[in-house]
């Protein structure tokens, strides 16, 4: 099986001594289930091996 690679965008944001990074999935063609959304938050929060960033704030549409 093959896996797909898919981009995803975000934007670092830092004040006050804290970096949060944004995930806007309102406007990307992706989809991410609450499994995926905890091991990038894992991934990409670790200062060493990651990005860094004390949290990450995901953006989607209401439902209703």
């Amino acid at each position: 099986m093959k896996k797909k690679n898919k981009t995803i965008i975000f934007f670092k944001y830092v004040g006050a001594g804290n970096d949060f990074l944004i995930i806007d999935l309102r406007s990307q063609k992706i989809k991410l289930s609450k499994n995926i959304r905890k091991k990038l938050v894992i991934k990409y929060c670790n200062r060493h091996q990651g990005i860094g960033a004390d949290g990450v704030i995901f953006l989607e549409k209401p439902k209703n």
